[in-house]
């Protein structure tokens, strides 16, 4: 991700650039001036969000992984509905939704008819990243630019510690911390908060053996705590 700011700075400043994932590629588009969009939608982080229109112009098509490797046209590889007509994106020619009189105007539908995209270069690459030999940060996110997950990946396998965000359950918000080692899950940590980040603590920890085993431990507030063996198969032992 870092060599493809290296590479097109202006990615990282210019507002009126649009981004699109389709496969390895990364297509660059700016919105024409009439075209409809849902970008007034709102969501939890604009910046991350999905959004759609009806037609944009291709400015540049580039690998995600060599960025200097750039082609002139490709089609979009995800299809919202089974009878959507795939489209094509060509560098320097306007690209307009497949039946553009079906485009969704409530702009709070983000998968539904119209061209999809993201403001912000990063989400366009994490977007159905493959990660088969990928060595590098990955974030997902969901369709309103809330992150669901975060860690690294070594040779296409996860290591260290990844964040899992769950969404708000009642009035707290609730994370996992996996840990890996070559891509073999260790531990999970399990913390809950408020739903303003304040007030953290420790909920419960899964310790896990190598016969697929595991220990877990739930602490109450009072700092009480319960340890419970399990099978693999999750039964307690």
């Amino acid at each position: 991700m870092n060599t493809i700011l290296e590479t097109y700075p202006s990615f990282a400043t210019d507002d009126t650039l649009r981004f699109k994932s389709c496969g390895n590629y990364i297509v660059v588009m700016k919105l024409s001036p009439w075209t409809l969009n849902n970008e007034s939608r709102k969501v939890r982080n604009k910046k991350y969000a999905s959004y759609r229109c009806v037609e944009v112009e291709t400015i540049k098509i580039f690998n995600k992984f060599y960025p200097l490797m750039c082609i002139e046209s490709i089609q979009n590889t995800h299809l919202n509905k089974p009878d959507c007509k795939k489209v094509t994106y060509e560098v320097g020619k306007r690209t307009t939704m497949d039946k553009p009189e079906t485009f969704d105007k409530n702009v709070n539908n983000v998968i539904t008819a119209g061209l999809h995209y993201f403001l912000d270069v990063h989400r366009a690459f994490y977007f159905d990243l493959p990660v088969s030999n990928y060595t590098g940060r990955y974030v997902n996110y969901d369709e309103d630019g809330r992150v669901l997950e975060e860690g690294e990946y070594v040779d296409g396998k996860m290591i260290g510690n990844w964040n899992k965000y769950w969404e708000h359950i009642r009035d707290f918000t609730a994370k996992d911390v996996m840990t890996y080692n070559n891509g073999i899950l260790e531990n999970i940590t399990s913390y809950s908060s408020n739903n303003d980040g304040s007030d953290e603590r420790l909920t419960r920890t899964r310790k896990y053996n190598n016969d697929g085993s595991y220990t877990m431990t739930k602490y109450e507030r009072d700092g009480s705590y319960i340890t419970t063996k399990y099978a693999k198969n999750g039964t307690p032992i």
